[in-house]
């Protein structure tokens, strides 16, 4: 198994979920590949050549994974004449893997078997880029799902989308839905935990990363706040917001100002696994920003959410896959972007529900259809059946 060298990525990460790890059965080879002139995350940039190479390589790539592709294609050639592997199988994104392993799978003459975490082309994503750019990728992405003997997709919108997008293809058998999820086995405990009031406080929670103008736009939730607050003044001493992760930026900071909201946010940052569930049980309302213009996508924080079994979820995004979530098993409430007045009216039902001392509550049911461990189960299965086929 090929895949980034946890210190040495392609954009540095805090490594959060070490337990996954463990479940790996032994007998997995796993070869760990550092991104060239990656900066170690613990260590800050050195000085001399090292460090005049490090910044010119990221200078010209940037956030592309092209050159760690690169040498993941290398080093995959290099296993193909040591072993005789059966299958070769690809996550996405970043879209770069998907061409390593089709020329993998090309040049073993194995089935290949593409895993679109999120769509390629026609995303948010796609759509900065260069027409230049847009027109590779369209043929790639059309080279590569020609190849592959199976394509997976996450969400409902995403699987009819490229099942419409490749229909010429007359494979329909090609195409599968294998929606993302959670470790449910992390959330047992809650189960059997009395559901109640936790503090005299109302808090208001988001576990997502990344709030910015032009992905995560939390603006609308902090002019909707804005908004209760100057209807319920009172409301201001009875209220937290706390935001885990490293998750908001400078974008924002003029506008808490304005607002008077510094006060009222609170950013905690990373929280290890075992304190995260702790900390999405206090919370009384969930909030969850979409990324802007990502309808076919669901944010796997919305199945923590679920998961938890308790406070019900504030969505804003676009009409699309994470508001049919939502709606379809009411697990919450969708607004869009401009909707700040109803947002508000939103955040003042679930609070005055606090107040009286009979909170609004969701529950699990359903989000069983989102265990990790059988949604595994399915894949092993399209891994077969595209065994079968090539035999």
């Amino acid at each position: 198994m090929f895949t980034q060298d946890i210190q040495r990525t392609v954009v540095s990460e805090q490594v959060l979920s070490n337990f996954l790890l463990a479940e790996l059965p032994p007998d997995i080879i796993i070869r760990r590949i550092a991104v060239p002139f990656a900066s170690h995350q613990s260590t800050p940039e050195e000085i001399g050549l090292e460090g005049i190479l490090r910044r010119n390589f990221r200078r010209i790539f940037g956030d592309s994974s092209l050159a760690w592709g690169l040498l993941a294609f290398w080093n995959g050639l290099i296993e193909l004449r040591k072993s005789n592997f059966d299958l070769v199988f690809g996550v996405t994104p970043p879209f770069t893997n998907a061409l390593v392993m089709m020329l993998l799978g090309w040049m073993g003459r194995k089935p290949f078997v593409l895993d679109l975490k999120d769509d390629w082309v026609d995303s948010p994503t796609f759509l900065l880029k260069s027409v230049l750019r847009q027109k590779l990728e369209i043929v790639l992405e059309h080279l590569i799902v020609r190849s592959a003997s199976a394509v997976v997709t996450v969400t409902p919108q995403s699987y009819r989308l490229y099942m419409g997008r490749y229909a010429y293809l007359e494979q329909p058998q090609k195409f599968h839905l294998i929606p993302n999820g959670c470790d449910l086995d992390e959330y047992d405990d809650l189960e059997h935990r009395e559901r109640r009031i936790g503090s005299s406080r109302f808090l208001i929670m988001s576990a997502a990363w990344g709030f910015r103008k032009d992905y995560r736009d939390i603006r609308p939730f902090l002019l909707a706040l804005d908004v209760f607050f100057k209807r319920y003044p009172d409301a201001k001493d009875k209220v937290d917001v706390v935001l885990l992760g490293d998750s908001l930026s400078a974008d924002y900071d003029e506008l808490l100002l304005d607002l008077n909201l510094d006060k009222v946010i609170q950013r905690v940052g990373p929280v290890k696994r075992n304190k995260l569930i702790d900390w999405l049980w206090k919370a009384d309302l969930f909030l969850l920003v979409q990324p802007v213009n990502n309808t076919t996508a669901i944010s796997g924080t919305l199945y923590e959410y679920w998961a938890t079994g308790k406070a019900p979820v504030l969505l804003i995004s676009e009409e699309g896959a994470s508001s049919a979530l939502v709606e379809e098993n009411r697990i919450g409430k969708h607004f869009l972007f401009h909707q700040v007045a109803e947002i508000a009216e939103y955040i003042e039902k679930i609070f005055n529900a606090y107040e009286s001392g009979q909170p609004i509550w969701i529950e699990r049911e359903g989000i069983q259809n989102f265990d990790r461990k059988a949604l595994a189960r399915q894949m092993e299965d399209i891994w077969q059946k595209a065994l079968d086929i090539k035999s």
